[in-house]
């Protein structure tokens, strides 16, 4: 639902109630219905760097599993090499057969690799230097099994489009949300017998919503001032926040995260805006 208004007459043994209906109402009575926000397709463009790393050393990432397929933005300016470790689980029944990925180069060069299986636990790649500054876009196909991406010299996004899928991964993600924004929305996902705990925090560092044993879909939504100056809390622009957890009770493994109505790009570090 977006925007809802009208009014509502209940008639009922013969006496009349006429209640008001709006956004508030229907959050109050229906709070687990999904406000229907728009899925953006993520552009290179829409990477936020924060403080560059220096090249001389590659910077570990928190430990994030991604199931089956990974795709990871790294960011580099001409002239600077590009190095990145990868590692590859296990999961379930199924044997580790074929792991392979791509790296497309700003200028529209695909680097393709193997990952042999000896070197699952650790695979090294680099480019000595990048020839044109930008983008690069690292993409993972692993079968039905897990990657992450364990360290690299560059700063690293998580595109989500159209949705992030994890396994067993505590962790904290930074999204950026745009000043022009009027809404965004936050839909979190278990997969039935497994499930995720789940934290929203707001650009002033409050924890604004949380949620625990998430088996079902979920979605936390904010709801920016329009044009008119009257709908919703006030301005949601800023870097806000996602803390995974691992649940109270049940199986802590596969869980999704989709981001709505704006750039549906995550960080592991905060991103150092431009004033």
């Amino acid at each position: 639902p977006k925007q809802i208004a009208g009014q509502l007459q209940l008639v009922r043994n013969g006496q009349t109630k006429n209640l008001q209906l709006d956004d508030s109402w229907l959050m109050q009575h229906y709070p687990d219905l999904l406000r229907a926000i728009s899925m953006i397709k993520p552009e290179p463009n829409f990477f936020i760097s924060s403080v560059e790393k220096t090249h001389e050393n590659d910077l570990p990432l928190p430990v994030i599993w991604l199931r089956k397929q990974g795709t990871f933005w790294i960011k580099a300016e001409k002239g600077t090499p590009l190095r990145f470790v990868l590692a590859v689980r296990r999961i379930g029944r199924s044997e580790l057969t074929s792991c392979s990925g791509t790296l497309t180069l700003p200028n529209g060069e695909v680097k393709k690799f193997t990952i042999p299986l000896e070197s699952t636990q650790k695979f090294e790649y680099k480019i000595d230097s990048v020839s044109e500054t930008g983008v690069s876009v690292l993409e993972t196909n692993v079968g039905n099994h897990a990657v992450r991406l364990v360290q690299c010299n560059q700063p690293v996004a998580f595109p989500t489009y159209p949705r992030l899928n994890l396994i067993a991964s505590p962790c904290r993600f930074y999204l950026f949300v745009p000043t022009e924004s009027k809404e965004f929305g936050i839909r979190i996902r278990g997969e039935g017998s497994e499930a995720v705990k789940a934290s929203i925090v707001d650009p002033a560092g409050q924890t604004v919503w949380s949620k625990d044993v998430i088996t079902e879909t979920v979605q936390f939504d904010q709801i920016g001032i329009d044009e008119t100056n009257i709908v919703g809390a006030g301005k949601i622009n800023g870097v806000w926040q996602i803390v995974f957890e691992k649940p109270s009770r049940l199986a802590f493994e596969d869980f999704s995260v989709t981001i709505l109505g704006v750039p549906p790009i995550l960080r592991t570090e905060k991103p150092e805006l431009s004033k």
